[in-house]
């Protein structure tokens, strides 16, 4: 006959493990065993323990015997050592991750930590770029999976996931997510998604998803990943900057193009002057923007998200245009980035139709790499086109530059031209200045001149040509002819006669 723990034992377990039992109930040892068993709500884990109680003489007398309901417990742990698996795969990821990496870069390197987790069958990280514009980024799937090329969600979508991800991480099974469409269209059998918002200040800048291919998983996922989710706290501080940054990008990109769509800038014009004859012998093309910014900001702007090279040939297509306006017999001179310089063809279309001569301006705000190739291609925009340099004695590695460019004009900074009348420094400079640029074969042009005193002793000190408010401000050419008339009486002394 069996010992009666093992008999009660045995109902839990079945006739398989009665055998051990009253092996171990005979012997006096105890005896620890976790099963499970179907219940009305389900599979729930029990541990069942058998612990003999012996006599004065070791013998066993009687058995306590007790069955614990740990499906919770075992759940809670589970999470836990989840939490702490995923926690350790992002910082392992943000360890591989360089500093000067790109959000791409830093994006892919954490799907694909993530997805050497056993239960993690697919990662993504998602940029909300707009209202309804939230772009895959990077992606961790499967083979099978379509290549990730500029995914971008539909907009209906794209508001869902924005929406929910404001509210805070959540999970849910695939097939009734509609927001789960970056892994949705794979017929690989994906059980589940978790979204955990990544969050740059006070907005959300983004998304990060992770989905399994496991039934048994995809219920914790869904029922406990939530919480879980806010380990994207750690990627935050990994992809928060970048995301904002792509963000401030695509807003920009969008509001440039809408001032490009719109045109909403125009040509204003300088006169550049003889400081010998007092004549005007060109004028410079600047551009003015509806929306007031700083030209030189919105350009830059313009190049940062990949619009420069649109936005240069229009606001110089549209100088080129109001330029035939101007006096016969002078010069236009336009500003051309080196940048615009790789597209010839187009740039030498708009200069030919100037139908004056013409002076592309360049100047060394930006890296030039090869001096060889941008002469060749300022040969390539026709034998009429001069060229000049800007900032000129802003720094030594200026001299370089005008070296390597061989311009036509060196426009002297305006550091140099300002009170230069009573700043012997700044005179030494500029006639260094001036036997640079006969040494060189070219000449000079000083900006920025504001005072007749300026202009005196520029001209004094063998500077050829002057700009500045002296001589005009930069106007619309409609109203040029007004401006020049007010100026010349300015500078050639002609105020006081008037009067």
């Amino acid at each position: 006959m069996g010992h009666p723990a093992a008999e009660i034992a045995g109902e839990l377990f079945g006739l398989d493990g009665f055998g051990r039992i009253e092996q171990a109930a005979l012997a006096g040892r105890p005896w620890l065993q976790s099963i499970e068993r179907l219940g009305v709500d389900g599979t729930r884990q029990l541990e069942v323990s058998m612990t003999p109680v012996l006599d004065a003489d070791a013998t066993v007398v009687s058995y306590v015997v007790l069955a614990r309901d740990v499906t919770e417990l075992r759940e809670a742990e589970n999470e836990v050592a989840l939490d702490l698996r995923v926690r350790t795969a992002l910082a392992e990821s943000v360890q591989k991750v360089a500093l000067d990496s790109s959000l791409e870069e830093a994006a892919q390197a954490i799907c694909d930590e993530l997805v050497k987790l056993p239960f993690v069958g697919a990662a993504a990280v998602e940029a909300f770029l707009g209202p309804v514009d939230v772009q895959v980024i990077a992606r961790s799937a499967p083979a099978g999976y379509p290549e990730l090329e500029d995914l971008h969600l539909p907009p209906e979508r794209a508001a869902l996931v924005r929406e929910r991800a404001a509210a805070g991480p959540w999970a849910e099974y695939e097939d009734s997510d509609p927001a789960a469409y970056w892994i949705g269209q794979s017929p690989s059998g994906l059980r589940a998604t978790a979204h955990g918002p990544i969050v740059h200040g006070d907005h959300v800048a983004g998304v990060l998803v992770i989905g399994t291919f496991e039934a048994r998983f995809a219920r914790t996922l869904v029922e406990k990943m939530p919480g879980i989710m806010l380990f994207s706290a750690a990627s935050s501080a990994l992809l928060a900057e970048r995301l904002h940054s792509r963000h401030r990008s695509a807003e920009l990109r969008e509001t440039l193009s809408a001032i490009l769509a719109a045109r909403a800038f125009h040509p204003v014009f300088q006169p550049i002057v003889d400081l010998d004859t007092s004549e005007v012998v060109g004028y410079e093309a600047l551009t003015r923007f509806d929306t007031g910014q700083r030209p030189d900001l919105c350009f830059a702007d313009a190049w940062s998200v990949g619009l420069g090279r649109e936005f240069e040939l229009a606001t110089l297509e549209a100088a080129v245009a109001a330029s035939k306006m101007l006096p016969p017999g002078t010069w236009l001179d336009v500003n051309v980035s080196p940048s615009l310089l790789g597209d010839a063809e187009r740039l030498k279309a708009v200069l030919r139709s100037a139908e004056r001569p013409v002076v592309i301006e360049i100047t060394e705000h930006e890296m030039i790499a090869d001096y060889d190739a941008l002469r060749a291609a300022i040969r390539a925009l026709g034998k009429d086109i001069r060229v000049a340099v800007d900032d000129a004695g802003a720094g030594v590695a200026n001299f370089g530059h005008i070296i390597d460019m061989r311009p036509d004009f060196v426009k002297l900074d305006i550091g140099l031209v300002r009170r230069v009348n009573g700043h012997l420094g700044r005179q030494a400079m500029v006639v260094g200045m001036r036997h640079f640029s006969r040494t060189a074969g070219c000449r000079l042009v000083a900006e920025g001149i504001e005072t007749r005193e300026e202009a005196d002793t520029l001209k004094g000190l063998g500077v050829e040509f002057g700009q500045g408010y002296l001589f005009a401000r930069p106007v619309p050419v409609d109203k040029l002819a007004q401006e020049d008339r007010r100026a010349r009486k300015k500078w050639t002394g002609g105020i006081a006669a008037a009067q």
